[in-house]
Order: C-alpha cells, then structure tokens, then sequence
C-alpha cells in the first residue's frame, strides 16, 4: 500500500501552510536585532517549546520507537541526563549571556579570549553544523522517499526551498513560532500513532501492558557498570550532562533561541521546562516502539524490514487510514523543517537598519539610591513608573533594584527625552544598560 491523492495534498498543504506562516513575520523585522534576538520579546512558553522542537529530529521521531521494537525502554535513561545538564546551563550559561547585548554565543568569548578563539569557535560551529544538517536532511528525504515513492533529490530541494524561504524573510521570529507550531504537529502525529495502535491491538491496554512485562519491554533504569553497554544509568547521566552541555550551553543552534527570551530568568524558566518536556515525549515514542513490537507479534509484517528504523513509517502506509497518514507523513516533515539554518549568525555582531549608521545602545534606567550620585527624583517619574518602582523595588530609599520590565525602563527614557526638549536622558547610570 502507498499513500493516496489525499495523503498528498495533506503534505503539500501543510509545507505550504508553514512556509506562508513564516515568511509572515518579514513584516516585523527592522533592524538586525529584531531579525536575529527577535527584539527579545519571546515568551518563556515559547523558548520551551522551540527548543524541544529543534533538539527533535525524524532520527528521534523514527529511530526512538526502532530501538523500544528492538530492544526495552533503557533509552529514556539519556534524557534524566538531560534535565540535569539543563539545570546546569541555567545556573552556568545563562546568566553571563544575558550581561550585556550578546547576539551570539561566542561574542562571549571575544570578550574573555579575543576575535582569533571566537572565529575558530565560530567556524567549527559552522562546519560541524552543516555536516549534521545535511545528515538530518538525507535521512528525512530517504524515510520520505520510501513512503511517498518521491525521489531523494526532490525531496532534498523542496524541504531545503521551504526552510530558506521562511527563514531568510522571517528571521529568529519565523523561526521560533514556526518550531512551536511544528512541535504540537510532530506531537499530535505521535498521539495519532499511539491511538491507532492500541486501537489495532485486540485487548488494548491490558494485552500491551502483559506482553510488554512479559517481553521485558519496560525496563528503564540499568545500574550495570558495563564500560561497553550502550544505555545504562551512568552512560545516560553523565553522557546526557555532558552533550546538554554542549548543546545548549555552548552551541549557537540553540543559543540563539535562548537569547531571544525577555529575560535571563524566562530563558532559564522555557530551558528547564523544555527537559520534562523532552522527557514525556520519548516516553511516548518509547511506547509507541512497544505497541509495535506487540502489534507485530499478532499480525504478519507487510514486508521483511531491511533495518529496524523501517517499522514505524512501515505501519504509517499500512495500518493508518488515508489522510491521516499523509498528516503523519507532514509530522515527520515537520521534524526536518525544525532544523533551519541559524549558523549564518555565528559571527555577526551588529544591530541597525540596513543602510542606517551605527548608534550607541539604547539606554535602560536602574532606580538606585540618591546616596550613590544619581539624580533620580520621585517627581521626575511618571505615574506608572512609581506604581511599578512600589511593587518591584523598596521605594524612593531603598535597596538598589534594577526594573525588570524592559518596556517601563522605556517609558523612562521617553519621558525624560521629553523633559529634556529631544537632548536625549541624562541620566547617569543611563549607560548601564548591559548591567540590567
């Protein structure tokens, strides 16, 4: 069985679809700072859900439930590493990207090193993401190949068309809100999965749950101290730490997304959510590996598998009725088309109009007490100034507090753009816009 007329149109329509999405956020790009850090207007909920989206391929999407059919659970050990490698970036990371304007992960090293560490850390970026992309990229168009009979090279031009078009016109922005998008797509075509399997499954929950433990299907944790044992507690704990680490510490890939939060605290909040997150969804995948294994056992393979990464899209055309087949081959299209080309940042630290000269950064008030210089009067602030200076600070006297809200320290700069007949805020501490 091969997909239908309808399995094609539900493909097409949804790479469309996507494509007019993202190119839709052109409209708000400006200057190179809207383009690239989104203005850093991005939502917590929305850097959690981009960095699941991006750290999950079709090799996880496919090879996750591959190795349940083939083997137990143990694979979900690796992602206990992750929550705690994401702890440690918040703790480590985050905080030093978010001093200052940083565009990318590796100004921070021109800063402590100098431009020679930051180019070389940039240029490996460069190459060793492009060779990984152009593996995420193959590997998608092969599983689409098989299961839509569309030759590889077509595939590559059309999921590599789409990803250019939307992320060049749309920027960070188009990037970000697409992956939350795609992200519930990916989700809602496992969920499908699922549904359909337990559907097939004579017995349902019962059957899966006895055969699975009779399998030893569910087994999770494995404490063996085995140096050449793939998935044990250790290997997935330390090794899970170890390339979080590297992932989402160091790696512009998913720096970027970080960067675009309003705040060093939303992105620590979207990263540390993004784990559990990432947790839940291998359990399902897991499962779903399972409910293979045991639908398999009762009905006869449509084919021989020449590997065991075959047996998910093989029941796809198979097992789910037209139209939602073509939804959970979009699903899996929509895995690659999480992965855009965000290397083209790595090495550009610049923020203003095209054609504009360049300005000094924009100014961002800290109220601190009159005994340090600064003349900051109660009369000088507007009405909503005060009211936000009561909830989040100590009043006129207190303990120095900077104001968290980016768009009332805006507010102040106006106002006292306006006192000051355009001349601009006087404000001395007005430059400290890094240490806010």
């Amino acid at each position: 069985m091969v997909l239908t007329w309808l399995d094609y149109v539900v493909i097409a329509g949804y790479l469309l679809a996507i494509t007019a999405f993202g190119s839709w956020f052109a409209r708000f790009q400006k200057t190179t700072r809207d383009y690239f850090l989104t203005g850093r207007s991005v939502p917590w909920w929305a850097i959690c859900f981009t960095i699941v989206a991006t750290e999950t391929s079709t090799l996880s999407f496919i090879g996750v439930p591959a190795g349940a059919y083939a083997g137990n659970m143990t694979f979900l050990q690796l992602a206990l590493g992750y929550i705690v490698g994401r702890f440690l970036v918040s703790v480590l990371f985050i905080p030093a990207y978010f001093r200052g304007e940083l565009f990318t992960s590796y100004e921070l090293l021109q800063r402590r090193f100098g431009p020679s560490v930051k180019n070389a850390a940039a240029i490996i970026f460069v190459v060793t993401r492009t060779l990984a992309d152009g593996i995420r990229l193959f590997a998608t168009a092969l599983v689409i190949s098989v299961v839509t009979q569309v030759p590889v090279p077509w595939t590559i031009v059309l999921l590599g068309a789409a990803m250019i078009v939307y992320t060049v016109r749309g920027g960070v922005a188009a990037v970000i809100w697409t992956d939350v998008v795609q992200m519930f797509v990916y989700v809602a075509g496992a969920l499908v999965v699922f549904v359909a399997l337990l559907w097939r499954i004579p017995g349902g929950w019962a059957t899966v749950a006895a055969v699975g433990e009779a399998a030893g299907k569910f087994q999770v944790l494995d404490f063996n101290l085995d140096p050449l044992k793939v998935y044990t507690f250790w290997a997935g704990l330390f090794g899970g730490i170890a390339l979080t680490l590297a992932t989402h510490g160091t790696d512009q890939f998913l720096v970027q997304r970080l960067l675009s939060a309003r705040s060093s605290r939303d992105a620590a909040k979207g990263l540390m959510l993004s784990g559990f997150i990432v947790f839940a969804q291998f359990l399902l995948f897991l499962f779903i590996g399972v409910m293979l294994y045991i639908y398999y056992q009762q009905t006869p393979l449509p084919r021989p598998l020449a590997r065991n990464d075959e047996i998910l899209p093989l029941f796809v055309v198979t097992g789910i009725p037209a139209g939602i087949s073509g939804f959970i081959v979009a699903a899996i299209v929509d895995h690659r088309l999480g992965h855009r080309p965000d290397r083209r940042r790595a090495g550009r630290p610049m923020d203003r109009p095209v054609g504009a000269r360049r300005r000094p950064a924009r100014a961002l008030v800290c109220r601190r007490p009159r005994a340090w210089g600064v003349p900051h009067r109660r009369t000088h602030q507007p009405r909503r100034i005060r009211r936000h200076a009561g909830r989040h600070g100590r009043g006129h006297g207190g303990r120095d507090r900077c104001m968290v809200d980016r768009r009332v320290r805006m507010d102040m700069v106006r106002a006292r753009r306006r006192r000051n007949n355009g001349r601009g805020c006087t404000c001395a501490v007005a430059r400290a816009a890094a240490a806010c």
